[in-house]
């Protein structure tokens, strides 16, 4: 499970930070099907021109922040740093060549899931993370854009956060496809989980609404047994010897 403490540190300023101007952050639009926002090369540019790498560096005792943070409250960490964790589902790469978006060349788009709510998140990476096997837990420190949607196998529309990075880094080996999906539902049996709690509150009171019910019938049918020592009481007089005439 990610880690309930968040690392949230504030952007520093740097050269591409507009000067009296409009940030494009301003500008950026959460739940949408595309990132091609003026931001999104804003901070791609300064992450391969600007900044150095010991920026991204997580520490050892970094903790990693929750995604829901991210999806319930954009705009309380947009273009921060925030670190993240989760299982690489998918990794590709596209170029961007414009003169216009700043000659970024490669980047590589990476797909994270979170075992404990079946989210996903997005991270942009500058170096190339095909030495990572997919399926294994990484995490990534970048800068938070933005919520983006997307559509899933089933044409269903999702949301997923959208950071932009330098690097993934591999922190445990890949699992099993089988264990990959057996981890990413929900364990009923999980009494930490909102739902698995549902289900326990479910059965307590079916229980106690049984027992209640057995109480209710004890009370209409007594014990055969106490019956069958009343009955022979009932019939003790048959037994006495008759009075003497």
């Amino acid at each position: 499970m990610l880690n309930v403490a968040a690392t949230h540190e504030t952007a520093p300023s740097t050269p591409f930070d507009p000067a009296g101007g409009e940030s494009p952050l301003a500008r950026v639009q959460d739940q949408v099907f595309t990132f091609d926002d003026e931001a999104f090369y804003w901070l791609c540019r300064r992450i391969r021109h600007f900044d150095p790498p010991a920026v991204f560096q997580i520490g050892a005792s970094e903790s990693c922040l929750p995604w829901k943070f991210l999806l319930e409250r954009p705009s309380d960490y947009r273009g921060d740093l925030v670190t993240v964790e989760g299982i690489l589902r998918s990794r590709h790469s596209f170029r961007i060549d414009s003169p216009a978006r700043g000659d970024l060349g490669t980047l590589h788009q990476a797909e994270l899931s979170d075992v404990e709510t079946n989210s996903f998140c997005t991270v942009i990476v500058t170096e190339s993370p095909e030495s990572i096997p997919i399926r294994a837990r990484v995490r990534a420190k970048g800068y938070f854009l933005k919520v983006r949607a997307f559509r899933d196998s089933e044409d269903r529309t999702g949301f997923a956060p959208l950071l932009i990075a330098r690097s993934l880094i591999s922190v445990a080996p890949p699992v099993s496809l089988r264990e990959a999906m057996s981890r990413d539902r929900w364990n009923w049996w999980d009494p930490r989980r909102p739902t698995s709690l549902a289900g326990w509150i479910a059965v307590l009171l079916a229980v106690l609404v049984l027992a209640r019910g057995l109480r209710r019938t004890q009370r209409r049918f007594p014990d055969r047994r106490e019956a069958a020592a009343d009955s022979a009481d009932d019939f003790e007089w048959m037994e006495r010897p008759p009075p003497a005439a």
